[in-house]
């Protein structure tokens, strides 16, 4: 069973993209991980998914 599904999420900071066209499901009972180099996203993901930053529909 599929708790949530990210499609299409873009984000930047000013003039820098930071996420584009990030796509994934997570299921029930995984396990995840964020996985990359400083600077990459990995936090600002974790913050969309959470809830901490809202994403605005253009």
């Amino acid at each position: 069973m599929t708790i949530m599904k990210i499609r299409g999420i873009q984000k930047s900071f000013n003039e820098k993209l930071i996420l584009q066209n990030a796509e994934f499901d997570i299921k029930q009972y995984s396990r995840i991980g964020l996985v990359g180099n400083n600077g990459a996203g990995k936090t600002t993901l974790a913050n969309i998914i959470y809830g901490s930053i809202i994403l605005i529909k253009e």
